[in-house]
């Protein structure tokens, strides 16, 4: 299993920097999808028990697989498993080894979008292929046409699984040394090599979260400190913090209070 989760944390860097957008498929609902160099009996693991789920994201997981059972997990490991900031997702369905629906049973205590989760869930399928190769297609699906639905949309969509520094760790922690973990990002980047277009309207939407955990919440019609700029409010994912930026600084963005950032504009 070593080697199958290398090949996944790979291909979750080298698709997050290339920047692939997701697919739209149907109202309410949008595709990511890959195909990983791994056969489908490995990746069906990534998504089905504790040890392989912390590829996707999470430094916390614990899987119960089971029609009625959740996956919980937490994205920082200054906490344990079932406080405030435990995600948990119920398993509604599956299929071994090519299917399993979840939707979102509690959320975070810190998720922005208070109701919008509510009516959503989302569908994996894992498609063999040939080379022992295999298609991983997430569906996410529930989405309505209202601001905040969008929003938390737009949220999801723009995700990064890893940075590379969580990469390497994570690579490190399944016994890889360094020469190997530049070998397999490496690698990862040149399978996916793929080009987009920076799309700024994305990084000034509700929602948008930088790669520090500066995230949009607010927009206001104030003037901002540099020219032509306008007041965004962020909140800090780290500390809670809110305070005004202008639009031009959200894409690199620290927090002032617990990042060493420049001081706030004014909420």
């Amino acid at each position: 299993m070593k080697t199958v989760l290398a090949l996944l944390i790979s291909a979750s860097i080298g698709l997050a920097q290339a920047g692939v957008p997701s697919q739209t498929s149907g109202e309410g609902s949008f595709v990511n999808e890959g195909v990983v160099n791994a056969p489908v009996q490995e990746v069906w693991k990534v998504f089905t028990t504790s040890e392989g789920y912390t590829v996707l994201g999470p430094a916390l997981a614990e899987v119960d697989l089971r029609i009625g059972g959740t996956i919980r997990s937490r994205y920082r490991a200054d906490g344990p498993l079932g406080d405030a900031e435990t995600i948990e997702n119920l398993i509604l369905a599956y299929e071994p080894p090519t299917m399993i629906a979840i939707r979102i049973q509690k959320p975070p205590a810190s998720f922005p979008f208070k109701e919008a989760w509510k009516k959503t869930w989302t569908v994996i399928t894992l498609t063999p292929l040939d080379g022992n190769k295999t298609r991983v297609r997430g569906t996410s699906l529930g989405y309505g046409n209202d601001e905040e639905s969008q929003a938390m949309r737009r949220f999801f969509e723009q995700q990064q699984l890893l940075t590379e520094d969580d990469l390497r760790l994570k690579l490190r922690e399944i016994g890889l040394d360094e020469s190997a973990a530049t070998a397999q990002i490496e690698r990862a980047r040149k399978a996916t090599a793929l080009s987009s277009e920076f799309a700024w309207d994305h990084v000034t939407s509700i929602g948008f979260r930088n790669r520090d955990g500066q995230q949009v919440i607010r927009k206001t019609e104030r003037e901002g400190s540099a020219p032509g700029q306008r007041v965004f409010i962020l909140h800090c994912t780290v500390c809670e913090h809110e305070y005004g930026t202008d639009g031009c600084d959200i894409y690199d963005r620290l927090c002032p209070k617990c990042q060493d950032g420049p001081p706030g504009l004014p909420v």
